[in-house]
């Protein structure tokens, strides 16, 4: 059951398909773009989270090197004040 519209070769049911695919993307095509929207998103997300990651990293060697030297200038200035004080 073919029948040829033309002196092309598409049949009627090559038609219809090309018909129901043409429809499906035009269906799809918005909810696809919202799709990559947010899929970009994520990724944009997922960069400033390793960048902040990479940041509480350094931040946090930081802070131990700074505990250690407060530690350091409190013990020596209290011992200080304990031999001035004798």
């Amino acid at each position: 059951m073919h029948c040829y519209l033309a002196p092309v070769t598409f049949t009627c049911t090559a038609t219809i398909y090309m018909v129901a695919i043409h429809s499906a993307v035009q269906l799809l095509q918005p909810q696809f773009m919202h799709l990559a929207q947010i899929w970009g998103r994520f990724q944009d997300d997922m960069v400033m989270l390793s960048v902040l990651s990479n940041l509480l990293l350094s931040l946090e060697s930081f802070v131990r090197v700074y505990t250690l030297a407060v530690i350091f200038i409190y013990s020596f200035y209290s011992v200080k004040q304990q031999q001035n004080n004798v």
